[in-house]
């Protein structure tokens, strides 16, 4: 097999473990290159178009955007508890 630092790969299963790690990796960057790849012309999104228009109104009202996450995190916070 090929060699890496001056050794050579073995059947060892951490040696194969390290090969499916490269594969995933590699399958990764594939995926992520075509998700990537967006035509200019397309239509925005609609979780683009929410979070541009949250992030307008919480630059706008930045005291209520914070005493907002402050009550919904008690809430949610009291939920979990129970």
């Amino acid at each position: 097999m090929s060699s890496q630092n001056g050794t050579t790969h073995t059947d060892s299963p951490h040696h194969l473990l390290e090969d499916q790690l490269d594969a995933l990796k590699a399958g990764v960057r594939k995926l992520m290159d075509r998700v990537a790849t967006k035509p200019a012309d397309a239509p925005p999104s609609r979780i683009s178009t929410f979070t541009g228009k949250a992030t307008e109104l919480i630059k706008a009202h930045p005291i209520a955007a914070v005493g907002i996450a402050l009550g919904l995190g008690y809430v949610v916070m009291r939920i979990a508890r129970r």
